[in-house]
């Protein structure tokens, strides 16, 4: 659960335990879905400018790899 406290834009980061293997970081916020691809070397990623409107927003970061979906380890939201 995410509550926005206020209405705009907002980057969000999703971190996650390197695992040397590559994949797609995706993420669901509210009605919102978007994903990104990640490298082996890479242990977040950044979605930004994600518009939110002020109220409580259901939250989900996955990680999708090679026959494998995890959670993340940590999701950081940051209003611009």
């Amino acid at each position: 659960m995410l509550y926005a406290a206020q209405a705009g834009k907002y980057d969000v980061r999703v971190r996650f335990h390197s695992n040397k293997i590559a994949g797609k970081a995706m993420l669901e916020i509210g009605e919102q879905k978007f994903d990104l691809s990640f490298s082996t070397d890479q242990n977040e990623v950044l979605f930004q400018g994600i518009e939110l409107t002020k109220r409580n927003l259901n939250l989900q970061a996955t990680l999708e790899m090679p026959g494998k979906i995890h959670g993340a380890w940590q999701v950081d939201v940051m209003k611009l």
